[in-house]
């Protein structure tokens, strides 16, 4: 499967995902990873990982292209009251597998956490994605055909008083 994390890095990872390892019989110890007859790195086994499943990271794919924009006529701040502000972000994914083949990709962004109960952010749209309300984790599993380009958009808000100075967002 493909990973990307497009609100930190645009560079989308192939992972391979290895099941049921303690039928495999293996030890603690350095591993050369091959991949298609080509050797793209190494990785240190760890057998006492409780999740029996092994993830290993077989590189970069520069033919499958993500980017994350800001959409700008759907992003605007506006005062609610005398003292509260409500500030509205959307994002765009553009994502193009340039491949001829067809792909599983698995995209993970992030919404903001608010640790003061005066500041209040809320999903306006999660374009069909698995959304985790405890870590504002946005996670859509898609599949591109050969040489298709996919949009999503998603977007929050945030309620706050207008005397708070929000940072990162």
């Amino acid at each position: 499967t493909y990973y990307t994390m497009p609100k930190v890095d645009k560079t989308v990872f192939l992972v391979a995902e290895l099941d049921n390892l303690d039928k495999y019989n293996l030890i603690n110890a350095g591993a050369n990873i091959i991949f298609q007859d080509t050797n793209v790195g190494k990785t240190r086994l760890n057998t006492e990982n409780t999740d029996n499943k092994l993830l290993l990271t077989l590189g970069d794919d520069r033919r499958i292209s993500i980017k994350r924009d800001l959409i700008k006529d759907k992003t605007m701040e506006k005062s609610i009251s005398s003292s509260n502000k409500e500030q509205q972000y959307a994002y765009q994914f553009t994502i193009r597998n340039n491949k001829n083949e067809k792909i599983k990709l698995r995209i993970k962004d992030q919404v903001p956490l608010a640790t003061d109960k005066q500041i209040i952010v809320s999903m306006i749209n999660k374009g069909n994605a698995t959304y985790d309300e405890k870590t504002g984790d946005l996670i859509w599993d898609i599949v591109l055909e050969a040489n298709e380009t996919k949009k999503i958009d998603f977007s929050f808000k945030v309620n706050y008083l207008k005397t708070k100075v929000l940072l990162g967002l």
